[in-house]
């Protein structure tokens, strides 16, 4: 795992194995959850990366710190050692900067959401100069949105000299 901030760019330091991760909260229905994580590993295979393990954790509401919660994080992390060890962990959902940093923090690999991979797939694949431009464009509109929240938590800090 890298330090990199914002956008990893997946054809830098692709991962060849991952483990899929989602959320379910009260009103998803299993069945719904395990739909989209067969979505997400079908993006995952357009993206080059295997998923070798689909992890579901059920919580009353996201962990604000973790979005899966500690404890789960640090399952994940101690399963991760095991046998085809994974890369990168591939989460369901989108997850604040804070959220990706901690995670990545707890486990030792690098956290990647849906969107990410998506943008992966587009850029992998623009082949006109102009589509290029666009995913380009997407890409930064994205690490813009999450690059807000990164010094939030210094904004109660402002004040003059003297």
């Amino acid at each position: 795992m890298k330090g990199e901030r914002g956008i990893r760019n997946l054809e830098d330091e692709r991962p060849a194995r991952a483990i899929a991760v989602a959320l379910r909260t009260p009103g998803q229905s299993r069945h719904d959850v395990e739909d989209h994580l067969e979505e997400l590993t079908a993006l995952a295979r357009s993206a080059g990366i295997e998923v070798t393990d689909r992890v579901i954790q059920t919580r009353f509401r996201p962990s604000p710190a973790t979005w899966i919660g500690r404890g789960k994080a640090e399952e994940l992390a101690q399963g991760a050692g095991e046998g085809d060890e994974p890369e990168c962990f591939l989460f369901d959902d989108e997850l604040a900067p804070a959220q990706i940093r901690n995670l990545e923090r707890i486990t030792g690999r690098r956290v990647l959401t849906r969107t990410e991979l998506i943008l992966d797939i587009f850029a992998r694949k623009a082949r006109s100069h102009e589509a290029k431009l666009q995913v380009e464009l997407a890409r930064l509109e994205y690490q813009r949105t999450h690059l807000r929240h990164l010094w939030s938590h210094l904004e109660g800090q402002r004040g003059g000299i003297g």
